[in-house]
């Protein structure tokens, strides 16, 4: 058992975990099988980490001895502990091989990893429902790798939950500031807040935040990506033909984000 399975067990990330072994990676059907609830996806990540693999390179249905009973949720503090240790181990497993990570919340956490282009490494650093104020003080976690590409795509929780867009504005050029001088060598690239379909994210506000974002991230020497023409229809709505429930993506919705991940 290596290093970081040690620390696992020993911390509050070992709690949702059975004590199954790997055995059930060698089942047939993993490209059919997948996480479905955050409860999956974290037992799932966890036994990754006990095995000493990256997330990002497993199949999706791998460990489903482990994660396919599980019920309860993890916390936010238990996510925020396997992020921790997630970064840590790709610290020491990177090497030489390119790197990109993701910041984000729900719609980065459940970005399909097997249609991430294999040229690179993969770092997933996103919480799900997680607002910008919270994200800006875990970013330290992966202080110590050497990313080539850093992807923020965040701010929408911010404005389900009724923050002001000045605050989201600030928050995120905050993220762009330390993400800078975290990693001055990187490519540090932010996302626009995409639109939805929810009368609690009304779009004049998702447009006004991304004018004003373009302007702020971009003073701090971070790309700015405009995906609002993409990503939305007609009358400047979330396309129906890309989302689940008017926020979140589907495949099709997946498929066209990972393209600008490229």
């Amino acid at each position: 058992m290596n290093r970081w399975a040690r620390l696992l067990l020993l911390g509050c990330l070992s709690v949702m975990v059975t004590a199954n072994d790997a055995r059930g990676a060698n089942a047939p059907d993993l490209g059919m099988l997948r996480p479905r609830t955050g409860g999956q996806l974290y037992v799932q990540r966890v036994a990754s980490l006990r095995a000493g693999q990256l997330y990002s390179r497993i199949l999706p249905g791998t460990f489903a001895n482990q994660w396919q009973a599980t019920w309860q949720q993890p916390t936010y503090e238990q996510w925020q502990t396997l992020l921790a240790h997630e970064a840590a181990m790709m610290t020491a497993q990177q090497g030489q091989s390119p790197l990109t990570v993701l910041v984000g919340d729900s719609l980065y956490l459940w970005l399909p990893q097997e249609t991430l282009p294999s040229d690179r490494l993969w770092l997933n650093q996103s919480i799900s429902g997680e607002t910008t104020a919270y994200m800006v003080q875990r970013l330290h976690y992966f202080s110590q790798i050497r990313p080539n590409v850093i992807y923020v795509m965040a701010g929408v929780n911010d404005l389900k939950h009724g923050a002001a867009p000045a605050i989201v504005v600030s928050n995120l050029e905050l993220i762009a500031q330390r993400l800078r001088m975290q990693h001055p060598q990187t490519r540090i690239v932010m996302l626009s807040i995409l639109p939805t379909r929810w009368p609690s994210v009304p779009t004049p506000m998702v447009r006004q935040v991304n004018g004003q974002l373009a302007i702020a991230v971009r003073r701090r020497g971070v790309e700015f990506i405009d995906l609002q023409t993409a990503f939305s229809d007609r009358q400047g709505l979330l396309r129906a033909d890309l989302t689940t429930d008017g926020l979140h993506l589907n495949p099709q919705g997946y498929s066209l984000l990972t393209a600008y991940l490229r």
